[in-house]
């Protein structure tokens, strides 16, 4: 089930604080798995929130540039809404080759 947001959230986004502490948690959520320290729940879209969105949107969804903001029913808020998200197969890192 998609998470919803009344307005969005993150680099030029409208920003109300109910809407950051939802997408901050979410994140929260991912934190681990996409490998970002986790954020304070503060409704305050600030640099660390940005940056979390990013690191999302290029690890987990596998954007090539993510740009640090979340819309309503867009592809980031259905992505943080899964709980099986998956890190991106090019941002894991890959085993060594061992003997030819």
């Amino acid at each position: 089930m998609a998470k919803k947001i009344s307005g969005s959230v993150g680099k030029g986004g409208k920003n109300k604080p109910a809407d950051v502490e939802q997408v901050q948690t979410l994140l929260n959520a991912h934190a681990r798995r996409a490998k970002y320290p986790r954020l304070r729940v503060d409704g305050d879209a600030g640099r660390k929130t940005i940056g979390a969105i990013r690191v999302f949107q290029t690890r987990v969804l596998g954007l090539p540039r993510g740009d640090g903001r979340v819309d309503p029913g867009k592809e980031t808020l259905k992505g943080l809404g899964r709980r099986t998200a998956t890190v991106a197969a090019s941002q894991t890192p890959s085993s060594p080759r061992r003997g030819r």
